[in-house]
């Protein structure tokens, strides 16, 4: 055996060289499994330990001795643990420590030594104790000089080496106890062992801390402290030594900044992971108020810090640069960690009097607002708001059920100090969301993920404004502040400086808009009050900044130096408009009516301001979508006039024909503007002009022009020859041209819709427009035109040039008929003519003969036309049905493309196995339902296709007419059989095939539709006549079926939905001769009580031959009573689909089920 080890060493060694260099290395993997389980595995891992000179060859071998112990018998091991622990400490002593995989190679013989503990504990007591003891010694066996404390101390303290490795054990110990693979009870006993040992281990630990160690081991010792006490936090057997612990480390952390450091962390660790644990018991909440009462100590430290750092950052000193950042972050996320674990036990115990936190607890949440006064802007200045924010939203989210309402409660005190807080948060949340000081510098010169970061955390505040005007402490804040008039004089009179406190004020305002407008509507007069002041002020900050905009526009055309500051304080206008225009209805009524027309004229001002040329492009985008925003919100609550609209049409038309003038996604939704603004309008000139643009566009990105091809060129590429070179810029022209048209038509189709349900004017609330029955007129015959139009362009498109990006075009084509079809249903639209059907219809017939390996889009494109036109056609009930039996043989058509492309692929999988086979695959018979074992051999080739079958599929089975119910009977696929000769029970038998093949392919996302597809097609077979259902479910489809079924299950890792699935399909099975399929499922799985004659005979078939064999090596790990358990569930019928799923999950455990010593 020695000499087949050393054998193998010179290839390993050569895998391991490979493996360190960064290169994939499978081969080390197989050796790895290989070795795992053989005879010689401990030998070779010993001959690999004992390779001090080669680090790569020890650090491999510690490895394998981890996993080799965790996969090792339980029993062997606690008949050999003292040798295996002797061994592994002898190495550990005998390790090089000036290589750089030092450290590496002894944890993880440190991890081995844990995880031998873990899995002996039961016949070794005094496992960590001797093993404490042994790597104090150096892995000698004579521990008797050193059984107590002081001995070990006394060798600690003149060698570092072995206090760092009495260190990292304990650490590891710790870590490995977290990760260990043990059950709960085997968890729950380890937990005990190890808490019979913590006062010794705290004995340790607090004399490395306290005593005459090295500055690094007291580092070490502090860390060590906080993985040990975060994970064993709420054992209760060591309070008083724990408390004794940690006072040391308090003691440590006012002694340097490099124990600081090292104690923020170890509390940072206790909090965030055994934090929650720590006010569990009587005892350990004793151990939170220490906690408490020693951080807010440290007060005056992190007060210092913030005062260095407001200093640096005038002295231009960046926060990378900042001493003080590391220990400031550490501040930062102790105390969210705080907030987060602790703050309800916090509550309790301000508003408690006659405790001992009486003057900690208004310090600690004093100390929780420090991270939020820091100088400068978020994160080029400092980093930690984000942190901040989450500890006041901690703060908003603590609720105090009223048990706390006992004897002693001093409400008053408790609430000055949560009050204190809440406004100071909000004060600084003033100062937070302003924009930087340095615009320009943080508009041009920062990068732009720091601006990103910037903008999140602006919405993260607005968030938890949101929050705060809920808290009834954080309210009346709101309402004192809510008069802003000295602001918009400020303003006003200083042209511009004072912009910044306004901006901040209106952003305030807006973020808390949803919650005011729902108590404004409720009849709540502290919200009617307040919204109406908010409004006033709005209004006269939009003249302010209307008169500033539209004089800047009429001066120059060159952009000034206030203009960013300008636009965007107009961004905010804009919002807050946006945000409140539910309100403005009803305040537009009275004495005191609103004035809407500076806010219509301040949406036109920006448009044109954002146009004009400018280095700040992302303001500029900004600025233009907030405009555009907050005009979409305006037509939809009908205030504007007919002039305003008409004006801003002819603006949005301008810019639309003006090249570069707008930015892509301002240019898509200023398509979808334009649309929802035609329908106010009457006049047909005003839109021809724009919806001629619109679709020259879409027909230039359509065709290809032959100006940029030879002519020899241009005819390739309309064969169909040069299909993988299409331009991508004509990809790009394409997508960008169908989205505007797109978004045309969806703000065409919101206005149309929207016009049935707006409400009437009443003497209250008079809209400053209606829409125009000659606007609705014109609007309906553009919808028509544009109709017409697309589906000619899409006709006469040479189809076959976009092969090569054929999903991406087709799935833009689906998106654009869904849309346009939306728009032409509007619900006061006369029905489409009948050469818009027939059009519709060709372009069907061309999709459908289209040749793609893209089948999946297109078979989604064909059903959007399909459903589209289905219920306007068989709904004709005057006269002979126009162009019914056109639809029908083109929803045939499809259904045969289908089946053929199965049978072809079944037809190639029979000649793939036809070695396999007697006799010549070409003999074979094929027929729907194709057995899915001959499709599953191209299962990687066909599972998208598969997948796009079944929705397709699913979709024609349960299609219904209008307000008819849902019933597969009544399908479109019934209609097209019953209409057609494409064969009685032809779909229904394609659906089978489709559903049972695609259920079996490996993908969940492919065999989920599958299943709906099943379920489906098997409801409508049980209603059949009994002739068809016995040509449909035949003794071969359910041999089969169940084979695979039963495969699928045993193969385990199931999705809970797809369990839940499975469950319907047994249900559904099972009304299909059930004791045909319980004879059936006791042969399959080699448990039959009853004759299995025919089953026997069936079996012969080579094909079904091979799926029994497979069935029966998968369920051969269950039990005889777990398969019968599981045939009398399944084929019961009318069983509670809980014991359903419940049984399917049991017998899928029960298969994969692996014995203890394999």
């Amino acid at each position: 055996m020695l000499s087949e080890v050393h054998g193998l060493l010179h290839d390993l060694e050569l895998s391991v060289e490979k493996y360190f260099s960064g290169l994939n290395c499978p081969e080390l993997n197989a050796f790895v499994d290989e070795m795992i389980g053989s005879q010689g595995i401990w030998e070779l891992v010993w001959t690999l330990m004992e390779k001090a000179n080669m680090p790569k060859m020890q650090f491999f071998g510690a490895v394998l001795l981890r996993n080799t112990i965790v996969s090792y018998d339980c029993e062997q091991l606690r008949g050999e643990h003292s040798v295996f622990r002797d061994k592994i400490i002898e190495i550990i002593s005998t390790v090089p420590r000036d290589t750089f995989l030092s450290s590496p190679i002894v944890k993880k013989l440190f991890e081995a030594l844990a995880q031998l503990i873990f899995r002996t504990s039961g016949v070794w007591p005094e496992a960590i104790r001797e093993s404490l003891l042994l790597i104090t010694q150096g892995g000698e066996s004579d521990t008797s000089r050193c059984s107590h404390l002081e001995g070990i101390f006394s060798t600690l303290v003149i060698n570092e080496r072995r206090s760092r490795d009495v260190v990292t054990f304990i650490t590891i110990l710790a870590e490995e106890f977290k990760t260990v693979d043990l059950s709960f009870h085997e968890r729950q006993l380890t937990k005990e062992f190890i808490s019979l040992n913590q006062s010794f281990i705290f004995g340790i630990l607090q004399l490395l801390l306290s005593g005459q160690t090295t500055e690094s081991v007291k580092k070490d010792t502090i860390h060590c402290c906080s993985v040990w006490m975060s994970t064993f936090a709420s054992s209760t057997t060591c309070v008083m030594e724990n408390t004794e612990l940690m006072d040391l480390i308090y003691q440590a952390m006012h002694r340097s900044e490099s124990f600081l450091s090292a104690g923020l962390s170890c509390l940072i660790t206790i909090f965030e992971d055994g934090g929650s644990e720590l006010c569990s018991g009587r005892e350990t909440s004793h151990l939170l108020d220490d906690h408490v009462l020693q951080i807010t100590l440290f007060r005056p430290v992190l007060e210092y810090l913030v005062q260095c750092h407001a200093q640096n950052i005038t002295a231009g000193i960046t926060w990378e640069e900042c001493d003080q950042r590391e220990i400031i972050s550490k501040f930062a996320f102790l105390l969210a960690a705080l907030a987060e674990k602790q703050l309800e036990h916090l509550v309790r115990r301000a508003l408690a009097s006659g405790n001992e936190l009486n003057e900690a607890i208004p310090v600690i949440f004093q100390m929780f607002l420090i991270p939020f006064t820091l100088s400068g802007a978020y994160p080029r200045d400092e980093s930690v708001s984000d942190l901040a924010l989450q500890i006041w939203f901690s703060i908003l989210e603590c609720e105090v059920d009223d048990s706390s309402s006992m004897d002693g409660i001093n409400s008053d005190m408790g609430t000055s100090v949560l009050r204190d807080c809440h406004t100071s948060f909000l004060r600084q949340s003033l100062l937070k969301c302003r924009y930087p000081h340095n615009l320009k510098d943080f508009l041009q010169c920062w990068p732009a993920d720091e601006r990103e970061q910037w903008f999140k955390l602006r919405g993260e505040l607005a968030d938890t404004l949101l929050a705060a005007y809920s808290h009834p402490l954080s309210k009346p804040w709101f309402i004192e502040h809510s008069d802003m008039k000295y602001l918009v004089e400020a303003f006003t009179g200083s042209c511009g400086s004072a912009w910044q406190d306004l901006e901040s004020f209106l952003y305030v305002f807006t973020a808390i808009s949803e919650q005011l407008i729902h108590e404004f509507h409720h009849a709540s007069t502290v919200a009617h009050n307040l919204v109406s002041k908010l409004v006033h002020h709005l209004f006269q900050v939009t003249q302010v900044v209307l008169q500033q905009v539209t004089s800047s526009c009429a001066g120059t055309s060159k952009v000034d130096d206030l203009w960013p500051s300008r636009s965007l304080l107009a961004t905010k206008v804009l919002q807050m408009l946006d945000a409140y225009s539910p309100v403005l209805i009803c305040l537009r009524s009275g004495s005191d009516a609103l004035d809407l027309a500076p806010a219509t004229q301040l949406i036109s001002a920006c448009l044109i301001d954002s146009a004009r040329p400018t280095a700040y492009g992302e303001l500029r985008v900004m600025l233009s979508m907030t405009a555009l925003r907050t005009l979409r919100t305006f037509i939809q609550n009908l205030f504007l006039t007919g002039d305003e609209t008409t004006e801003i049409l002819n603006l949005l038309d301008h810019f639309a024909s003006t090249p570069k003038s707008l930015a892509k996604d301002v240019e898509l939704l200023a398509s979808q503007v334009t649309g929802m603004l035609v329908s106010l309008v009457p006049e047909e000139l005003v839109t021809a002009e724009l919806i001629r643009r619109l679709t020259g566009n879409f027909e230039h990105s359509l065709m290809f022009s032959r100006n940029r091809y030879t002519h020899d060129q241009y005819n390739n590429v309309c064969a169909g020859r040069n299909m993988s070179r299409i331009d991508p810029h004509q990809v790009d022209q394409f997508l960008h041209a169908n989205s505007a048209v797109v978004e045309f038509l969806r703000g065409l189709s919101l206005a149309l819709h929207v016009e049935v349900h707006q409400p009437q004017p009443t003497n209250e609330i008079h809209p400053r427009s209606m829409r125009k029955p000659e606007a609705l007129q014109l609007s309906h015959d553009i919808v028509i035109q544009l109709h017409t139009h697309l589906i000619r362009l899409l006709i006469r498109a040479d189809l076959s040039t976009w092969d090569s990006s054929c999903s991406i075009f087709l799935n833009e084509v689906s998106r654009l008929l869904q849309n346009v079809f939306q728009a032409t249903d509007a619900p006061f639209h006369e029905s489409a003519p009948y050469g818009l059907l027939e059009l519709q219809l060709n372009l069907l017939n061309r999709l459908i003969q289209l040749e793609t390996k893209n089948s999946g889009p297109l078979l989604d494109l064909v059903w959007v036309l399909i459903d589209h036109l289905a219920p306007v056609i068989l709904n004709k009930s005057e006269g002979p049905v126009p162009r019914r039996d056109d639809l029908l043989k083109l929803v045939a058509q499809s259904l045969r493309r289908i089946a053929d492309f199965l049978m072809n692929t079944a037809r190639l999988g029979l000649y793939t196995c036809e070695s396999e086979m007697v006799g010549s695959a070409s003999t074979i018979p094929l027929s729907h339902p194709i057995p899915a074992i001959w499709l599953l051999v191209s299962a990687q080739q066909i599972s998208e296709q598969i997948e796009s079958f079944a929705r397709f599929l699913y979709r024609m089975l349960v299609w219904r007419n209008n307000d008819e119910a849902s019933d597969t009977s009544t399908g479109l696929l019934n209609i097209a059989e019953n209409s057609c000769t494409v064969g009685s029970l032809t779909g229904l038998r394609v659906c089978l095939t489709v559903a049972f093949t695609g259920m079996c392919l490996p993908e969940w996302s492919t065999a989920e539709p599958c299943l709906k597809l099943a379920i489906a097609v098997l409801q409508r077979v049980v209603n059949a006549s009994a002739p068809d259902k016995a040509s449909l479910i035949t003794p071969a489809f359910l041999f089969e079926t169940h084979c695979h079924l039963v495969l699928i299950v045993t193969k385990g890792a199931l999705p809970r939905r797809l369990i839940t699935k499975f469950a319907d399909l047994y249900d559904v099975l099972s009304r299909f001769v059930p004791d045909k399929q319980f004879a059936l499922l006791g042969f399959l799985l080699d448990c039959s009580q009853t004759s299995v004659t025919d089953w026997e005979w069936l079996s012969s078939t080579p094909h079904l031959q091979a799926l029994l064999s497979e069935v029966r090596t998968a369920v051969e790990k269950a039990s005889l009573s777990e398969r019968h358990r599981f045939i009398s569930t399944v084929t019961r019928g009318c069983i509670r689909h809980k014991i359903l799923t419940d049984s399917i999950t049991a017998f899928s455990n029960s298969c994969k089920r692996i014995c203890v010593n394999s």
